[in-house]
């Protein structure tokens, strides 16, 4: 009886972990890969693909292609999806401006099929536009259908599909835009000639001055998925989880999320530049070996709990001549097999090449 209690309890246990998230990830502002799981799993993105959706819009304003000011006509079907916090109304004119806020903070699966058509012509066409940015960016595992991400019974699509590593991957390049990422951060924007107000549906229950929303939505059967950044010191880190299956869960996630950040990582320094690192034999100079030193800091944000892998590269012989800084060897800093850090290491003063009477003199000195 014990065993079978047990074993429930561990049953149990697993499937609401299941229903807490499918996939998480924490990724450095510079992309690297700090805790998650199952970070390669290919999942439904739902209004995470607006993402894409804006990138390429904003690819093609700056290409010249549209502008802000273009003007887009409403029809009919863009109507049956949704549009009502734009007040669109058959065949008026709205601004891709206009269009971009009320996807972006509005969650507008219209303005995301208005703004396909106004840079493609067609929805099926911008996809194409979509599913090429990804693989320029290097989304190897993510497949855009749809410019919305809304379902399949409304989309008579398949479902946009990728993982939290092609997720963060977006995300480093949307913030290389700086129009596009201000406009994440509004709790609010006015559209229609300034009449109409859009909120950002993307801001979090869980009041924090440090998350900065990027983009957060629902689809029935599969659950929340969420990306936000977050503000820690001097340090932006990105936070993608995808599956929660409630708002209470995934709030609650979101909280464990910056509890993590806050209490198990740190930017630390491991090495500082101009430290003495190693010294290593010297062949055919005039003394017998070299001090190397750092060319630069190593400033890395690690778990509290990582070990650390240290390894200094050096050539088999070291040959004088040597100017000063010139690089000799190299030392990497890695965590679980995978490389996290490196810089070169330098010598900070020339060494001259040994004549017979230095020779001489290093055989009968200790």
């Amino acid at each position: 009886m014990k065993k079978l209690i047990v074993i429930f309890i561990i049953l149990v246990g697993t499937v609401f972990a299941i229903n807490e998230y499918v996939a998480r990830g924490i990724y450095s502002q510079n992309g690297e890969f700090l805790d998650g799981e199952n970070i390669e799993l290919k999942h439904p993105l739902g209004t995470l693909t607006k993402l894409m959706t804006a990138l390429v819009v904003y690819d093609k304003i700056e290409e010249g292609k549209i502008s802000f000011e273009t003007q887009v006509r409403v029809l009919m079907p863009d109507l049956i999806v949704d549009g009502a916090k734009m007040n669109l109304k058959k065949d008026e004119m709205i601004s891709v401006n206009d269009l971009l806020i009320g996807m972006i903070l509005g969650d507008q699966n219209a303005a995301a099929i208005m703004l396909s058509r106004a840079v493609a012509g067609d929805e099926n066409d911008f996809v194409k536009l979509m599913n090429e940015k990804a693989k320029k960016i290097g989304m190897k595992n993510t497949v855009f259908y749809t410019s919305t991400g809304i379902t399949s019974d409304f989309s008579k699509r398949k479902l946009d599909i990728g993982t939290i590593e092609d997720i963060n991957k977006l995300i480093i390049q949307i913030r290389k835009n700086e129009k596009y990422s201000k406009l994440l951060q509004e709790k609010s924007q006015k559209i229609r000639e300034n009449t109409l107000s859009v909120g950002n549906v993307n801001r979090f229950s869980l009041e924090n001055p440090n998350i900065l929303p990027i983009k957060q939505g629902f689809l029935e059967g599969l659950g929340y998925n969420v990306a936000f950044s977050y503000k820690k010191d001097k340090n932006l880190y990105n936070v993608i989880f995808l599956g929660s299956m409630n708002e209470e869960l995934k709030n609650k996630q979101v909280e464990e999320e910056v509890s993590t950040l806050n209490n198990d990582f740190q930017t630390a320094i491991l090495v500082s530049r101009g430290e003495f690192m190693v010294e290593a034999p010297l062949y055919e100079g005039k003394t017998k070996t070299i001090s190397l030193y750092a060319a630069k800091d190593i400033s890395l944000e690690i778990k509290n709990d990582w070990v650390l892998d240290k390894t200094i590269l050096l050539p088999k012989k070291i040959k004088a001549p040597i100017k000063k800084g010139d690089k000799i060897g190299t030392y990497i800093v890695s965590h679980n097999g995978k490389e996290i850090g490196r810089i070169d290491l330098v010598a900070i003063e020339a060494h001259e090449k040994s004549n017979i009477l230095d020779e001489i003199r290093k055989n009968f000195t200790r």
